[in-house]
């Protein structure tokens, strides 16, 4: 369960990340294709 503002803050520095790092990126596309693109958003941001 955890705490909904630390979440929110961790989904909100991995789409940061994302905007600047191709290596996150290609992260994300293989988590995507595994799981879904939320799932794999969710994956990063842990």
């Amino acid at each position: 369960m955890g705490n909904l503002h630390l979440k929110w803050a961790f989904s909100e520095a991995a789409i940061l990340f994302l905007r600047h790092a191709t290596r996150g990126k290609k992260f994300l596309a293989t988590q995507e294709k595994k799981h879904g693109k939320g799932k794999a958003l969710s994956i990063l941001a842990m």
